[in-house]
């Protein structure tokens, strides 16, 4: 996956993290080894059930604590929700492989 030319509509994370949320993808997601857990329900799920719906890349700058990547993500069950990674120095590195083996989509919500 890459993410050169992203165009990024957001001036902060915690803008698009708002605007994720008022658009449905409510749930979140944090990386548990080689799959992600939702937060909200417990479920896991492996990168061929998840579908990147949208993602924003956010350089901070001024910030270096706002260097991060939203992804907007869809689970094969209808789950929205959202994965946060630091981007940069301080993006782990695990879940950059675990997102790249994830299905990129061009059909936005």
């Amino acid at each position: 996956m890459s993410v050169s030319g992203l165009q990024n509509q957001y001036s902060s994370l915690l803008e698009a993290l708002e605007n994720a949320e008022n658009r449905g993808f409510v749930n979140h997601f944090n990386f548990d080894g080689k799959q992600l857990r939702c937060v909200e329900n417990g479920k896991v799920y492996s990168p061929n059930q998840i579908v990147v719906r949208q993602f924003h890349r956010f350089e901070g700058a001024s910030d270096p604590d706002e260097s991060a990547i939203i992804y907007l993500v869809e689970t094969n069950d209808g789950l929205l929700g959202t994965v946060i990674n630091a981007y940069g120095t301080y993006a782990d590195p695990a879940v950059d492989r675990l997102m790249q083996d994830v299905l990129i989509s061009n059909n936005t919500q």
